[in-house]
């Protein structure tokens, strides 16, 4: 080690320590430097006679002025150079790890062979400041910085993801997730083990509802999710279109219709009459008549309206109070069992009407008779109003007769039941 002599301040003022070259001025100490042979000291001058005394004083004023000026730069100079001069051991490298700060001096080049001579484990997701390969230099600050699993949900894929980041911004950069087009949708303000994180994609949603239409950008993954983000509060009845749990898009439209049917409506309406069908022992059994005509009553109904934003879309009765009863039609239903004849059918000219027809005294007048062409299967009715004088189950109307076969057939085989 090399010492540097440093004169004191006071020596440096001393005016007796001034030595005058006639261009400069230098420093001079009464003893000589080691090795260094002192110079002789010149006589000073007289002054000569009658000269002023006061320049004698404006030049130790200079002098006194340059040697502060002098002993300042001696001094930086010093300061300067004695601690390049004095550090000749081992650099000096701080380390911060798990939560601890030491100080080592160490003769490694890098940073990695530091750590390991210090047996500082890394695992294989921590991170070092500066990297491993950097150059060891005197006074370096080294940090370890240990990994730690945090719960990282992309637009609803989950993973376990090892991080040393404790701020969610430096992690989005991490895992390569552009802010242009990923935002957090939620994390802690200090991320540490078992956070959870979650990041969405950025999609351009239209929402419309109570009459307006709002464009927007939306971290929601799902339709029910970007409803929550606009405080959209739907009611029981409510549509949402497309459905709630379907997965945003982008340039999705997403529709509220709001459905309301606490609205009621009353109205006076017909009430139609019944049908009853009821026995007849004096018809033939098949045989029906109206004994009754029907006639409509009145009611009073009261409707539930259902609206689609305020529009109506349907109504629902909810009660029926009856104001006129009303008349039923009733028909009459034949239960008499028939009787039956087989023989020949003839006709002629009836006076007793086109519909009437004769028989013999076994069926009486009145009495609708059923006959049917035996050979064609053709069948009509006709009401007994004569007898028949030949030998004949019937003699049928000349109009009746046609129903079932030309009059220029005279006959037919019948068959007749009542």
């Amino acid at each position: 080690t090399t010492w540097f002599p440093i004169l004191a301040l006071e020596d440096l003022l001393a005016p007796e320590a001034l030595v005058d070259s006639g261009q400069t001025r230098a420093v001079t100490t009464t003893e000589p430097a080691p090795s260094i042979d002192a110079p002789a000291r010149p006589r000073p001058q007289r002054r000569a006679r009658g000269a002023p005394a006061r320049q004698t004083v404006r030049t130790h004023r200079r002098r006194r002025a340059l040697v502060l000026a002098l002993g300042v730069a001696t001094l930086a100079a010093a300061g300067a150079t004695v601690p390049r001069l004095l550090s000749n051991g081992p650099p000096e490298v701080t380390i911060r790890v798990d939560g601890k700060k030491m100080v080592v001096s160490t003769e490694a080049d890098t940073v990695r062979k530091v750590l390991r001579e210090e047996k500082v484990e890394l695992g294989p997701d921590d991170r070092v400041e500066p990297a491993l390969a950097a150059d060891v230099s005197d006074g370096l600050d080294v940090a370890v910085f240990r990994a730690f699993d945090v719960i990282v949900d992309f637009d609803g894929n989950v993973a376990t993801v090892p991080t040393t980041r404790t701020n969610v911004a430096k992690l989005q950069r991490e895992l390569k997730l552009a802010p242009a087009t990923v935002a957090v949708k939620s994390a802690p303000d200090r991320l540490g083990e078992g956070a959870a994180i979650v990041f969405r994609t950025k999609r351009a949603v239209t929402v419309n509802v109570d009459g307006s239409s709002q464009a927007e950008t939306s971290l929601g993954l799902t339709v029910s999710e970007v409803l929550a983000e606009n405080a959209v509060v739907l009611g029981p009845l409510d549509q949402v279109d497309p459905a709630p749990e379907t997965r945003v898009t982008d340039g999705m439209v997403v529709t509220v219709v709001r459905i309301a049917n606490d609205e009621t409506v009353t109205a006076e309406e017909p009430l139609a009459f019944t049908v009853e069908r009821r026995d007849d022992p004096s018809l033939p059994k098949g045989q029906e008549r109206v004994a009754q005509e029907g006639v409509n009553g009145t009611q009073k109904v009261t409707y539930q309206i259902t609206k689609a934003d305020g529009a109506e879309v349907g109504r629902r009765p909810i009660s029926k109070i009856p104001t006129k009863p009303p008349t039923p039609k009733i028909i009459g239903v034949g239960t008499a069992l028939p009787n039956e004849r087989v023989g020949t059918a003839s006709w002629y000219a009836s006076p007793f009407g086109n519909d009437s027809c004769a028989t013999k005294e076994y069926v009486p007048k009145g009495t609708i008779l059923r006959v049917t062409n035996l050979d064609t299967g053709a069948s009509t009715t006709c009401r007994v109003a004569d007898r028949v004088v030949a030998n004949r189950v019937v003699d049928l109307d000349d109009d009746v007769f046609r129903q079932l076969a030309p009059t220029s057939q005279g006959v037919f085989n019948a068959r007749i039941d009542w």
